[in-house]
């Protein structure tokens, strides 16, 4: 397909599910990309980025799963391709990987940040070997990765974004570094082969007790791997829970908390606030009937999520918020459950 010559931008979803469309040449004219521009375009394998293209949407090629390979003229001034991958014109982002793109992976040093959805679903590749330059992994940077099976933070890496690495279904162990400062909420939701999450001694933000990350002082659990088998105790220190830190743990039986613990308390191994006002979350590997006691006034975002092996599952009079996706996947009941006094229900 030929665009022609003297347009100055592709606009959002101009071209998005041309699914015969193989390869393209950006015209000199084209100044930005936005998003979705070329989404779901199946068959698209190549794409040429002319001297004049200053600026890409992060999804602007978003489900264009042959796309193996992105050039760019040598005189852009914004952007260069390296072995087909994307880069800003320094080499120090890494902006796009093609969703085709098969087996290994060396990002080059000098590269100080993996920009946001620049590896989402690249289903092909097994290894990303990450410089010893890189400083920042961005939102949803690796999300879908299905074969990459293990990763090593660098040292120097400070910030790990938000489902960095979400639904990484082989990836089985990760390493921190101690150069590590911030780990965002859901970075390993949904890797259901985790078993174990590795960080430095030296580290002076994190901690693991049974394969578990916690913040440095244990004060907050920060994530539960999706792999891990048997049941949860929650040490009496334990003061938060990070967002969705026990979603996605089918292999989760049972959530026990110690008895001096002033925030949180278990009943039939699943988790309540230490009140007993809130359900915060059912245990993904819990089978048979639930009966939520009465006093209990809310049902936390997620808190039923993925639990399948559930029987039956009754609320009691007296609920007055449901949070979002609370009963998500729980697709053995009819009818999901509701109370005819709550006033606050998620979609």
């Amino acid at each position: 397909m030929d665009l022609p010559s003297g347009i100055k931008m592709i606009d959002a979803y101009t071209l998005r599910g041309c699914t015969s469309l193989t390869g393209l040449t950006i015209p000199a004219g084209v100044t930005k990309i936005y998003e979705e521009a070329f989404g779901e375009c199946t068959s698209l394998e190549s794409i040429t980025i002319s001297a004049g293209v200053t600026a890409i949407s992060e999804d602007a090629f978003n489900g264009c799963t042959a796309l193996a390979s992105v050039s760019v003229d040598d005189n852009n001034p914004r952007y260069r391709s390296v072995d087909e991958i994307l880069y800003d014109r320094k080499e120090a982002a890494l902006v796009f990987c093609p969703k085709a793109k098969e087996g290994s992976v060396s990002v080059p040093e000098g590269v100080k940040l993996i920009e946001s959805h620049a590896f989402s679903a690249c289903v092909f590749v097994t290894r990303v070997s990450l410089p010893n330059s890189l400083e920042s992994i961005g939102f949803n940077a690796f999300v879908g990765c299905d074969l990459l099976a293990s990763m090593i933070i660098p040292e120097g890496v400070k910030e790990i974004g938000p489902s960095a690495f979400c639904f990484c279904k082989d990836l089985r162990c990760i390493t921190i570094l101690a150069s590590v400062t911030d780990i965002h909420s859901e970075a390993f939701l949904g890797c259901t082969a985790m078993v174990g999450i590795y960080v430095d001694e030296n580290s002076q933000h994190f901690s693991l007790e049974d394969g578990l990350l916690y913040n440095k002082q244990q004060t907050q659990l920060i994530s539960f791997p999706a792999g891990k088998t048997g049941s949860l105790n929650i040490p009496y220190g334990v003061m938060e829970i990070a967002d969705r830190a026990l979603d996605y743990c089918p292999e989760l039986t049972s959530i026990n908390v110690d008895d001096g613990n002033e925030r949180f308390c278990s009943v039939d191994g699943i988790l309540y606030s230490k009140d007993m006002t809130q359900l915060i979350r059912c245990p993904g590997a819990k089978t048979g009937e639930v009966a939520v006691p009465d006093g209990v006034k809310s049902i936390a975002s997620y808190a039923f999520s993925g639990c399948t092996g559930l029987s039956a599952l009754t609320l009691p009079y007296g609920i007055e918020g449901i949070g979002y996706a609370a009963f998500d996947g729980l697709t053995q009941f009819d009818n999901l459950p509701a109370s005819e006094s709550a006033e606050e229900i998620g979609n």
